[in-house]
């Protein structure tokens, strides 16, 4: 039987028709419609766009970040930070940038996530690990109102102490070291001691890299003359004060700190004191330095340094610290 062409263009609409509900999913069963299949919602992506890279060390103690979140689908309502150790709890906020102040060398890690307009947050945090190392400088160099120094000098007679032995010096401009023997039952022996204050600037939690005391000489009369430095005690018994120290209530000293040649006038020598100060920042009294001849006896000579008494503020005694805050 021949298909007339009104048949044929039934038969082809119909087929182009199921195809088309095939395609789209609208046929069934029993006469029902299946519902449309609601879109997936896409996670929010997030970068940071400024900080240290990973793996940086830095010498700052200041430190910007900057992020981005990013929703193909919808549009970012908030992001949350930390950084570790120094936080234990993310932070949430609107901003987009954070500025960490003051933080203590060591390895840090910081991390951040974006949620977007459905609730959802990144599947995972956006990271940089880098650390912290930040060399701190300190230089004390008190004056005549600050300054803790004083010489102090001990006379004998036929071997009998003289009264010079109960004078303070604590105002002279000169910190001497020496010893005089006039053969003829003349003795006369001077040292000095030299303290700085100001060390509770330095946090507790940090480690001295390097500590110096700096001093100018302004006589010397006998070339390469050896001096020895010694650590006065750090107990609160053996606390020493500028205007009252004289030769018969010299404080106690521990061991041997170092020696120095001093062989030439307007010079500058530096004593390392980076113990001394460590322990003292660690708990210690801080009750300073003696320095005196290596040999109090034989040929007689001097050499003096200048004090914080001293009208030249450029030559007056130096404390240079360089020092690391720790976590």
């Amino acid at each position: 039987m021949k298909i007339g062409m009104l048949e044929r263009i039934l038969n082809k609409s119909m087929m182009f028709a199921i195809g088309s509900s095939l395609a789209f999913g609208l046929v069934t069963g029993c006469g029902k419609e299946n519902s449309p299949v609601a879109p997936v919602n896409q996670a929010p992506e997030i970068y940071i766009t400024e900080g240290p890279s990973n793996g940086e060390e830095i010498n700052d103690n200041n430190i910007v970040f900057d992020w981005l979140g990013f929703d193909q689908d919808g549009t970012i309502s908030m992001y949350k930070y930390q950084l570790t150790p120094l936080m234990n709890n993310y932070q949430e906020t609107v901003s987009t940038n954070h500025t960490f102040t003051d933080l203590s060398n060591g390895f840090y890690t910081f991390s951040v996530l974006a949620r977007d307009n459905e609730g959802e947050w990144s599947p995972e945090p956006t990271e940089r690990n880098f650390s912290i190392y930040k060399e701190n400088i300190l230089i004390l160099k008190p004056g005549p109102e600050d300054g803790i120094d004083a010489p102090v000098g001990g006379i004998w007679e036929y071997g009998e102490p003289t009264q010079w032995c109960n004078e303070n010096y604590g105002d002279d401009e000169g910190l001497w070291v020496g010893y005089f023997n006039d053969g003829e039952g003349w003795i006369d022996k001077t040292r000095s001691y030299i303290c700085f204050g100001g060390l509770s600037q330095i946090p507790n939690n940090s480690k001295i890299l390097d500590a110096k005391i700096w001093l100018t000489t302004q006589y010397v009369d006998y070339s390469n003359t050896l001096i020895e430095i010694r650590n006065v005690k750090t107990n609160v018994n053996n606390i020493w004060y500028e205007d009252i120290i004289n030769w018969n209530n010299q404080p106690e000293c521990d061991n041997l700190n170092s020696t120095k040649i001093i062989s030439e006038e307007g010079e500058r020598y530096w004593i390392d004191v980076s113990n001394l100060i460590q322990n003292c920042v660690d708990g210690d009294y801080n009750n300073g330095l003696m320095i005196k001849l290596s040999s109090e006896g034989g040929d007689s000579r001097y050499c003096g340094f200048y004090s914080s008494d001293w009208e030249n503020s450029e030559e007056r005694p130096e404390l240079e610290l360089v020092y690391i805050i720790e976590q």
